[in-house]
């Protein structure tokens, strides 16, 4: 009805509760889709108001020259010795009123165009974050669930102290992850502490089949580093799960931080048995794993996109001199902020 009646502030009223209502159901296709539209009607909108203002002020502008004209007019018939120089201070009046309007108008328009570009720069990022936070939102069941089905286990095993042992790292783990989830960066001394947590606790669900070490480069301040929350826990759960759950001889996982080309790099390396060898075996395989790996795909491209640098993953074979699997290397580039 406001369509086809050109109601546009209902119109735009429409717009913003489509996206209301998109990012409550959690789709951004549908949320960018119904934002476009409502900044471009506003936007035009609000250059209206603009010309009107404009239109108002030129509109005052001309009634107080007529009024000074006959003010001047006034004065030349009472005294017609200074006609001359009223003249002449009416000329001068005139081209500083007009270089005042000109001044103003400039200033103005300025002012709205700069508030323009900051609001659409702070709607892009603002679209930025809830796509980064919905993407994070997905991962986060999918390893409570994991996490819940081990301790079920032990409780079934009636292996109580593993189930206290498991609850009680899990517990800490939920904490971390309850206090990050609100925060779209998060310091790199907490996300290691994270990704420790996750490893013992894939430790204990695997019936402690391999060891781990986490290597920090010198030179960095895991404090003062700061990045998106869990985009290496993905890979390093798809190395305990596809690398090292078959491995019938001591898993192995390593994990090395270091900052190359201004991005922060984490490999990923096992000594588990390959990617064609789990293959092989059917542990690649559609599921919640690769859904958490698609999800973390999704939100480098985003990461790349907003801070302009070649975020992203490779995945490299390890073998030995004849050309046999011996694990494999993860090697994550990822954009980081310094405090």
């Amino acid at each position: 009805m406001a369509l086809d009646n050109d109601l546009k502030q209902n119109i735009l009223e429409a717009y913003k509760t489509y996206v209301d209502y998109a990012l409550l159901v959690h789709d951004p296709e549908l949320m960018y889709k119904y934002s476009s539209l409502y900044n471009q009607l506003n936007d035009s909108l609000f250059s209206q108001e603009s010309l009107n203002t404009i239109s108002e002020m030129e509109t005052k502008f001309k009634t107080a020259e007529k009024e000074k004209e006959i003010a001047v007019l006034k004065v030349e018939q009472k005294n017609s010795d200074l006609e001359i120089q009223l003249q002449r201070n009416q000329k001068y009046l005139i081209v500083i009123l007009l270089l005042l309007v000109i001044i103003v108008a400039f200033y103005v328009f300025n002012r709205n165009r700069l508030r323009q570009i900051k609001e659409k720069a702070d709607m892009e990022k603002q679209k930025v974050l809830i796509e980064q936070r919905l993407l994070r939102t997905q991962m986060n069941p999918h390893f409570i669930f994991n996490s819940l089905n081990s301790i079920n286990n032990f409780i079934g095993g009636n292996d109580a102290a593993q189930a206290q042992k498991y609850l009680s790292k899990f517990a800490r783990l939920m904490r971390l992850i309850l206090e990050n989830s609100r925060k779209s960066t998060v310091s790199l001394d907490k996300e290691i502490a994270s990704l420790e947590l996750n490893l013992e606790l894939e430790q204990l669900r695997f019936g402690n089949n391999f060891d781990f070490e986490i290597k920090i480069d010198e030179g960095i301040e895991t404090e003062d580093i700061y990045l998106s929350p869990m985009l290496i826990q993905p890979f390093v759960e798809n190395a305990v799960k596809h690398g090292l759950k078959k491995n019938e001889k001591g898993g192995f996982i390593s994990l090395k931080f270091y900052i190359k080309d201004e991005l922060l790099h984490c490999e990923i390396t096992d000594n588990g048995i390959g990617r064609k060898a789990a293959a092989g075996k059917g542990l690649h395989r559609n599921g919640h794993q690769s859904l958490g790996t698609q999800v973390t795909n999704e939100r480098l491209a985003i990461l790349k996109q907003d801070y302009g640098k070649e975020s992203g993953y490779e995945i490299i074979d390890l073998e030995d001199e004849n050309s046999n699997a011996i694990g494999t290397k993860v090697v994550v580039r990822i954009p980081f902020e310094v405090d």
